[in-house]
């Protein structure tokens, strides 16, 4: 089963080009599985780093957030989601004040989302490969060493500047970690953090074919 594996989107600071290019990957490669990585959303205004005092309020970026989502889920109503730190942002926000969960609506209600996206820290696909979101790894090869930890081929996010395969070969296994990129707008002012910083986020998405045999980072065009 053909995979679509669509980074990081930080919703609602995407780049305005990587709906259409993910949908045309899509359609190239006849992807029968959906799957995005991780961190949906941004939740810049309510992030435990600073915050652009000039930019949306924790309510207007929700908003925001929705109605590009929505985009999205027109255009892959079925999705296989890994949670990514910055989805969890709301939870953990309400956790550090005390409040219990039993208050709090989940996190595809608070987006609007249908019960076809479905949520997982980690999904297993194919008896052969892994999909995370990668949150406290770190390097541009993370995704290959926490394939070599598992001893199981594995798809990650999490780290813009990281894209790309590396295969791991032993007396009994040939495995793989995928760094898939990430679909941001660098931009935004979400990411004014690393406005100075020489490396640049990677553009693109990841697939896997072949039954999780053949693993494939595609940059987007710039």
């Amino acid at each position: 089963m053909n995979t679509l594996i669509i980074g990081d989107t930080h919703l609602p600071f995407t780049h305005r080009d990587y709906l259409p290019w993910c949908r045309e990957v899509a359609h190239e490669y006849k992807v029968k599985r959906t799957c995005h990585v991780g961190d949906i959303v941004d939740n810049h205004a309510i992030s435990f780093h600073d915050h652009d005092p000039e930019g949306m309020s924790a309510g207007e970026e929700l908003i925001a957030a929705r109605k590009e989502v929505a985009r999205w889920v027109k255009a892959f109503p079925d999705m296989h989601c890994a949670v990514g730190n910055h989805d969890e942002l709301g939870r953990r926000q309400a956790y550090g004040n005390g409040i219990p969960a039993t208050y709090l609506k989940s996190f595809a209600d608070v987006l609007g989302l249908p019960s076809t996206w479905r949520f997982r820290f980690n999904w297993q696909f194919d008896n052969a490969w892994q999909m995370t979101h990668g949150t406290g790894s770190s390097g541009h090869d993370a995704a290959f060493k926490v394939a070599v930890n598992h001893r199981v081929s594995t798809a990650q996010g999490h780290i813009h500047t990281a894209a790309g395969v590396k295969h791991h070969a032993s007396n009994k296994d040939i495995i793989w970690g995928l760094q898939v990129g990430c679909g941001i707008d660098r931009k935004a002012y979400a990411f004014n953090y690393g406005r100075d910083f020489i490396t640049k986020p990677i553009l693109g998405c990841g697939l896997v074919l072949e039954g999780g045999k053949l693993p494939i980072f595609l940059p987007m065009p710039m």
